[in-house]
């Protein structure tokens, strides 16, 4: 479904988003 691969895409940006939070930090 479309929705699925939608939400699969929000929450890999969000993983993303994380990862470079935890890079900044160090």
């Amino acid at each position: 479904m479309v929705v699925k691969a939608f939400v699969a895409i929000e929450k890999l940006g969000a993983a993303i988003v994380t990862v470079n939070r935890i890079q900044q930090r160090s």
